[in-house]
């Protein structure tokens, strides 16, 4: 039990990691969840949301998958719980009695009836056939979940970014000597992405069989050999860096997938540009963040209702300078009638 329930809350809003989050620690605060009250269980899935990123694995926490679906049941914690599940909901994860219960609530919530949808409806992208969504009052459309705490994630975005060495290509000396070759400037990176880890086992005790991670392929045509076989990292975001990730990506196809690019995209977008505050590593990350938009957009060949929104947005303030090389390319790509 949890003595003082006000310390307890300040010292979660403290956790604030400079690295990678041991998925311990995630374990732990689940192991207790339910002794805290209604308050402080909001208060630790909102941290999950916020580091969710930055957890070193994945796989201890999406075991507990079916303890965090019965907490459901407790209408306040739904919009985060529901954001969470659909982070960490798998194909395996779909199950009749989940699809009954996600139906039963979602004919009986109010005010959460738009990120029970979203889980609901990424469950039907799962299984198309299992799932039948009752109809709903109005159209419901992306985003489904409200961002939890934006001045938090922008907070832990901050400390990450502070203890990571800032890379620079030419030296102080190099820079000033005439007489050296000149080599392009690269700029320091700044913008932190998911790396390729997957956390979900290689092995299947149940069908015998052996499935490949996206890190043991490194030619395309290893990964057309190994279609259907493939597994995708956790951070579907690691597609802004990864080329082979990109191809595997285009060669499955599924719209499951894509919800989660671009779930995670708009998440890191707003963050970038509506939530933390302006400085000059800010604009930097901003700069690289739709440097690699930019160049996933022409790998494609096509724009995501949610790049053309978020340009639409970003249009009605810009000032027609800043960041307006990577702005203009993605506007090229826009077909027409946008």
């Amino acid at each position: 039990m949890i003595k003082d329930e006000r310390l307890f809350s300040l010292s979660i809003k403290c956790m604030l990691p400079s690295s990678k989050v041991p998925e311990e620690v995630v374990v732990l605060l689940l192991g207790g969840f339910g002794s805290l009250s209604l308050q402080n269980r909001s208060t630790v899935l909102t941290w999950m949301l916020v580091v969710f990123e930055h957890m070193d694995r994945l796989d201890h926490l999406h075991a507990l998958y079916g303890v965090l679906f019965h907490y459901l049941e407790y209408e306040s914690l739904q919009p985060l719980l529901c954001e969470l599940l659909h982070r960490l909901t798998r194909r395996a994860d779909i199950r009749p009695h989940r699809i009954a219960k996600l139906v039963q609530l979602f004919k009986k919530t109010g005010c959460n009836e738009v990120p029970v949808y979203g889980l609901l409806s990424l469950y039907k992208q799962f299984s198309p056939t299992s799932v039948i969504i009752p109809p709903t009052r109005q159209a419901m459309y992306p985003p489904f979940f409200k961002p939890a705490a934006p001045e938090w994630s922008a907070a832990v975005s901050a400390v990450v970014r502070s203890t990571e060495p800032m890379e620079v290509a030419v030296s102080e000396l190099e820079a000033g000597n005439s007489n050296l070759p000149k080599r392009k400037r690269r700029r320091a990176n700044a913008l932190v992405l998911p790396d390729l880890t997957t956390s979900m086992p290689l092995t299947s005790k149940k069908r015998n069989t052996r499935t490949v991670a996206l890190t043991e392929i490194r030619r395309v045509s290893d990964l057309a050999a190994a279609y259907g076989q493939t597994q995708l990292p956790d951070q579907l975001g690691s597609v802004l860096c990864a080329p082979m990730l990109q191809h595997a990506l285009s060669l499955r196809d599924q719209a499951s997938d894509w919800d989660r690019v671009e779930h995670w995209l708009r998440y890191r977008l707003n963050e970038a540009f509506i939530w933390s505050s302006p400085s000059t590593r800010q604009r930097l990350v901003q700069s690289q963040l739709l440097e690699r938009v930019g160049e996933m957009v022409r790998f494609y060949q096509q724009v995501s209702r949610m790049v053309v929104d978020f340009l639409l947005d970003i249009l009605q303030t810009w000032d027609g300078f800043c960041h307006s090389e990577e702005i203009l390319q993605l506007l090229c790509q826009l077909p027409p009638m946008a």
